[in-house]
């Protein structure tokens, strides 16, 4: 994605930030991106009619891993 934003803005050279790219084109990251939908992907299922749906949100049991898999890890 940022290779693709670089040539896009064809005056970024290669010592220009990724971030400033970003910000300068106004386009958001891929990680908030991800953070919005996850937000979504909650938001979604707190409004659920399946007791099973809502079970998803419940984190209490889980334990605590490095690589974040669920939606409600990302938010």
């Amino acid at each position: 994605m940022n290779h693709t934003l670089r040539i896009i803005a064809w005056n970024a050279n290669g010592f220009e930030r990724n971030d400033a790219i970003h910000r300068d084109m106004m386009l958001p990251t891929i990680a908030e991106e991800i953070q919005k939908f996850a937000r979504k992907h909650e938001r979604r299922l707190e409004d659920h009619i399946n007791p099973m749906a809502i079970k998803l949100l419940d984190n209490s049991k889980d334990i605590r891993r490095l690589k974040r898999l669920k939606p409600y890890d990302l938010v």
